[in-house]
């Protein structure tokens, strides 16, 4: 009995030494490194997590960005899952969306940084849509805003450029 308690044991550290128990998955793009998740969290709980492991939620400032992105979340997420959350957030006092890391706006129609909204999209349907997801399998990386509250993958990052 006590011999099969010490492999459990061995095991178990084994385990947690080789990294089976983290919950990010590292993958050099360029530029940046990207943390994926293994777990759901909501939106807020996903951004907590990101600062508490020193890194930032993502942020998208191209095109290539966006397609090298969601090319590598096609390879890391293999479920049927197709939405993950990413770093911009409604602004409560003038209702646009920034990104978290710099505070700096998302625009869209007239603006001159990037963006990639899904068509009518951000439309904080019922009032209640004020977080950044990425929809990265079915729409082609296309972005929408959804309520906090739902549970998603997400990606944080750490800028080298």
């Amino acid at each position: 009995m006590a011999f099969s308690n010490t492999l459990f044991v061995l095991f178990v550290s084994f385990l947690t030494f080789c990294g089976a128990d983290q919950t990010l998955i590292e993958k050099e793009l360029t530029g940046r490194t990207v943390y994926i998740s293994k777990i759901k969290l909501n939106w807020n709980d996903a951004f907590d997590y990101c600062i508490r492991n020193g890194l930032t939620f993502a942020k998208i400032k191209s095109a290539e960005e966006n397609t090298e992105l969601s090319e590598k979340l096609k390879t890391v997420i293999r479920t049927e899952e197709f939405q993950v959350w990413i770093g911009g957030i409604e602004h409560h006092q003038d209702s646009s969306f920034r990104w978290v890391s710099d505070s700096q706006p998302i625009t869209n129609k007239l603006g001159y940084k990037y963006t990639n909204w899904n068509t009518g999209e951000p439309t904080n349907y019922q009032n209640n849509e004020y977080c950044l997801e990425i929809l990265f399998r079915k729409e082609d990386g296309k972005w929408n805003d959804f309520p906090c509250s739902a549970r998603h993958h997400f990606v944080c990052e750490k800028r080298t450029k």
